[in-house]
């Protein structure tokens, strides 16, 4: 693929691993532009049933609050390797390249990252301290080729409390988890970090993802450890705070969210002054959406897959004080076979969904 003519509206991308790494795509695009084909691309999916409207994003840069990194023995090089580009590079904390029509299949190759633009900065340094400590401990990266190795992953999870503190979790992915790789590293991070930067951490897990579980025989409760502080941080959406695990979902741009959450809270409020609303929140994670939309319901039903999120859906609204008008189920609301559990609840006056990329099922829109 060769670039024949420049458009007059390319911006600059802020991050220097643009060109090769897979995980932005728009960065070359000006804001603006972006929001106006997103908001082309969802007005034509709502009219004629309604309009929508925009709210511009308070941050572009440095708003994630979760990022997932891979470590592998392989690594993708780029002009910030050609100069090293013999040498071997057998520990690699990066993203996927960017696909190209050449390669149909990953071949195990990471593109190096020391800092994501997209992250916190709190996250970043924790990240650059990693790669340090990881490769003064010779930890072996993960072959996701030979299938030999032990790191293979991590993640960092960054969240803002009511006074504007952060609370860091660091998830390490090994091949077990009798693999003594993650204490160590847990340990020499701290000590590498800057005071305020590691008093930040408030968990650092060890985890073994689903398929290195399958590949072990692991149980699912013998799949994760905590090495420092607890297994789980907050995080703050409107005036609600929430329990996050590992594996929970939540929002990836929480002061985004705080704003998407404000709009829902307006329209539950007013569907009627006399007579609250029976809200289904369909694919509820730890429960944000409906425990924000608790106060104003006359009750709320989360449904979700993932049971870490309930147990934290469940904590999370008890913390909020609103158990007395939630209700929280664990199921897979996309198959048919569960129509049953949505027969037995409250009949929904409003249902809001937030649903995984495939979106809904068939048989869920039918119900």
């Amino acid at each position: 693929m060769e670039l024949l003519t420049q458009s007059d509206r390319y911006v600059e991308p802020l991050c220097p691993y643009f060109k090769d790494c897979g995980g932005c795509k728009t960065q070359h695009v000006p804001y603006a532009d972006q929001v106006a084909a997103k908001y082309a691309s969802v007005q034509r999916l709502l009219h004629p049933i309604e309009s929508a409207s925009a709210d511009h994003a308070t941050h572009t840069f440095h708003y994630r609050n979760k990022t997932e990194f891979t470590v592998s023995a392989g690594r993708w090089l780029t002009q910030h390797d050609a100069p090293d580009s013999n040498h071997s590079h057998p520990f690699t904390i990066g993203f996927f390249p960017k696909s190209s029509g050449s390669s149909r299949k990953w071949d195990g190759r990471v593109v190096a990252i020391n800092a994501c633009v997209l992250q916190h900065d709190v996250a970043n340094r924790i990240l650059q301290s990693l790669l340090v400590v990881a490769e003064r401990l010779d930890v072996v990266a993960y072959d996701f080729l030979g299938h030999t190795g032990d790191l293979r992953n991590v993640v960092v999870r960054v969240g803002t409390l009511k006074d504007g503190s952060k609370q860091v979790m660091v998830g390490l992915s090994t091949a077990t988890l009798s693999s003594d790789v993650g204490p160590q590293l847990a340990s020499a991070l701290l000590a590498a970090l800057p005071p305020a930067d590691a008093a930040s951490i408030a968990s650092i897990v060890q985890f073994v993802d689903p398929e290195m579980q399958r590949r072990h025989h692991h149980r699912h409760h013998e799949s994760l450890r905590v090495l420092h502080g607890r297994s789980y941080i907050h995080d703050t959406i409107l005036d609600s705070t929430f329990r996050l695990s590992l594996h929970s979902f939540f929002q990836p741009n929480t002061a985004m969210a705080s704003v998407l959450y404000a709009h829902l809270v307006a329209f539950v409020a007013s569907y009627s002054p006399t007579s609250p609303p029976v809200v289904w929140d369909l694919f509820c994670g730890v429960g944000s959406i409906g425990i924000c939309l608790a106060p104003h319901a006359k009750h709320v039903v989360g449904l979700e897959i993932v049971p870490d999120a309930v147990v934290d859906a469940a904590q999370n609204a008890a913390d909020n004080g609103v158990t007395h008008k939630m209700t929280f189920v664990c199921a897979d609301v996309l198959k048919a076979e569960n129509e049953a559990v949505l027969a037995a609840l409250p009949h929904p006056d409003i249902v809001v969904v937030d649903p995984p990329r495939p979106g809904l099922s068939k048989p869920l829109i039918a119900y």
